[in-house]
């Protein structure tokens, strides 16, 4: 691959977790509930981080396609062809668990006293608390292992 294509690829990995600091930056915690500005700022960061995981994505989906085309080339360890998929798959699950003890906590802390509904009920589903659950680094590192498990299941199946 050329350097060109490398240096956009890790551009927009690089625009990805810029943005999943911001996303996070500016996502409030009950903690510092005091905050009186009615923007959201984490909101309104979502769409071009979600963008941009969209381009990222593409990008990993066809470098994976490319790298494990190369692979069937040279003559490599049996075990290697299967090392790349299993910690992919590995990495999936590990970051899906991750989401969802992030959203299990999230819930638990947005609740004002245990009788009263969460938060983001009254307000909205995405809002100044909720906005570092729908854009973050568990979901970054979730659908990066998806297209990399994707582009090696495209050479497997167009091998047979």
């Amino acid at each position: 691959m050329s350097a060109k294509s490398w240096m956009s690829y890790l551009s927009l990995l690089f625009g990805c977790i810029c943005l999943v600091i911001f996303v996070d930056l500016h996502t409030l915690t009950p903690m510092n509930s005091m905050h009186s500005d009615p923007t959201n700022i984490g909101r309104l960061l979502l769409y071009p981080g979600w963008s941009m995981l969209a381009a990222l994505l593409l990008f990993t989906f066809v470098f994976a396609v490319r790298y494990f085309d190369a692979l069937e080339d040279y003559i490599a360890k049996l075990s290697y062809h299967s090392l790349v998929p299993f910690l992919s798959s590995c990495t999936l699950l590990l970051s899906f668990f991750l989401q969802l003890r992030k959203l299990k906590h999230t819930l638990t802390s947005l609740r004002t006293d245990a009788e009263s509904m969460p938060v983001f009920d009254s307000i909205g589903l995405v809002n100044a608390y909720t906005a570092s659950l729908f854009f973050n680094a568990h979901i970054v590192l979730f659908w990066l292992s998806f297209s990399i498990l994707a582009g090696w299941w495209v050479v497997q199946k167009r091998k047979n």
